[in-house]
C-alpha cells in the first residue's frame, strides 16, 4: 500500500506495519513492533494525539492531523485514519501530507498579499489627489512674494522647508503602498547573493560597532552562489533585515548571516540576539511594528518581493534568539498575473 498502515492493539503497542509506514518513520519494520505509537507522535501534539485517537475510537471522525517524530530527521505532518476497531486492535492508515501544507501555506501568503495590494491601492487611491494638492500649495508659497520679500526668506521659511520634506516623505510612502497593487517588475539577471551579503554587512560594521553588535557572515555554500533575480529588490530585503535585527539590539548582541543550498534553492538566515518578535504579532502583517514612529511596511514588502521571485521569508523566534530565513529558486518562475 502506499500509506503506511499499522496494526496496535488497544494500549497502542504496534503489532503490525508494512513498509511504507516504516519509511515514515525512517526505521527497519522491526524496529516499530512492540513500541507504542504515541512515542513517535511530536511531544506538543502528544494530548491532542491521544484526544483525537480516543474521538474517532468512539465514531467522531475518523480523520485527524497530528506531527511525527521519527528517530533521524525533522517532525513532519501527517493524516491519521482509524481505519478499524474493535475489542482487541485498532487498525491506522497515515499519510505524509508536508507538500499539502505546504501548499495550503502559500496559498494562504498568496491571498494576505492580494488583500494587502487591494488595501494599499484603496489607500491609495483616497489619499494621492489631496496630497498631490497641499504638495503644490506649499511649493506656490515658497515661490510666493509679500512686499516684494519671497515668503520662504522670511520667518515661515523654515516651517515651509519642514512642510515639504514632510509631504515628500508621505508621497514616498504612498509609492510603496502602490507597490502591493502592481503586478511585479523584475528586472531579472545573476545575482551573487555572497557578494551582497558581504558589501552589505562591511557597510553595516561600523554602525554596528558603535552599538556593540558583533557581526559575521558565515560561509554560504558554495561561496559564489549565482541565482537570477533583481539585484536592486532583493538587495533592499537583505538590508531591511539587517537593521531590523540592529534595531532589536539596544544594548549590542550578535548579527550573523549564514547560508546553504539544497534541491535547487538557497537558503539564507540572519540571526540576531535581540529581544525577539511577541507571540501575538504577525511581523507581515501590513502596519504592524513594534518601533516607535515606524510604519510597519518593511516586512510586508520584503515578504512581497521573495514572494515575486517564486521564494520565501518566514521566522522564528524566542527571547533572545530572532532567525529570519530567505528561501529562493536558483532560477525563480516567470512572473504570471
Amino acid at each position: 500500500a502506499p500509506d503506511g498502515y499499522l496494526v496496535t492493539d488497544r494500549r497502542g503497542i504496534i503489532l503490525e506495519v508494512n513498509a511504507s509506514a516504516a519509511a515514515l518513520f525512517r526505521v527497519p519494520k522491526q524496529s516499530l513492533l512492540g513500541k507504542p505509537l504515541g512515542f513517535y507522535v511530536a511531544r506538543q501534539d502528544f494530548n491532542k494525539f491521544l484526544a483525537d485517537a480516543s474521538a474517532a475510537r468512539r465514531g467522531r471522525g475518523r480523520d485527524f492531523t497530528t506531527r511525527l517524530r521519527p528517530e533521524q530527521g525533522d517532525t513532519f505532518d501527517v493524516l491519521v485514519t482509524l481505519a478499524m476497531a474493535d475489542d482487541n486492535y485498532v487498525r491506522w492508515l497515515i499519510r505524509d501530507i508536508t507538500e499539502r501544507k505546504r501548499t495550503e501555506e502559500k496559498l494562504r501568503s498568496s491571498e494576505r498579499l492580494a488583500t494587502m495590494g487591494a488595501t494599499a491601492l484603496l489607500l491609495a487611491q483616497e489619499i494621492s489627489n489631496p496630497l498631490n494638492d497641499i504638495f503644490t500649495t506649499v511649493q506656490q508659497l515658497g515661490r510666493a512674494s509679500v512686499a516684494g520679500k519671497k515668503i520662504s526668506e522670511g520667518p515661515l521659511g523654515s516651517t515651509l522647508q519642514e512642510l515639504t520634506w514632510e509631504l515628500s516623505h508621505l508621497r514616498g510612502l504612498l509609492e510603496k503602498f502602490c507597490s502591493f497593487s502592481q503586478p511585479p517588475n523584475l528586472n531579472l539577471d545573476s545575482v551573487d547573493l555572497a557578494r551582497i551579503i558581504s558589501e552589505l554587512l562591511t557597510r553595516e560594521a561600523r554602525e554596528c560597532a558603535e552599538h556593540g553588535i558583533q557581526v559575521k557572515m558565515g560561509q554560504i555554500v558554495p561561496q559564489r552562489l549565482a541565482v537570477e533575480g533583481d539585484y536592486e529588490k532583493l538587495k533592499q530585503v537583505f538590508v531591511n533585515l539587517c537593521r531590523n535585527a540592529v534595531e532589536a539590539m539596544p544594548r549590542g548582541g550578535k548579527l550573523a548571516v549564514n547560508g546553504s543550498t539544497s534541491n535547487g534553492q538557497v537558503s539564507l538566515e540572519f540571526m540576531d540576539t535581540g529581544v525577539g518578535v511577541p507571540k501575538d504579532l504577525d511581523v507581515f502583517d501590513l502596519f504592524t511594528t513594534t518601533k516607535f514612529q515606524a510604519m510597519g511596511m518593511g516586512l510586508p514588502i520584503a515578504q512581497q518581493i521573495i514572494a515575486d521571485h517564486g521564494g520565501k521569508l518566514s521566522y522564528t523566534s524566542v527571547p533572545g534568539k530572532t532567525v529570519f530565513r530567505v528561501d529562493l529558486p536558483i532560477t525563480p518562475p516567470r512572473p504570471q498575473r
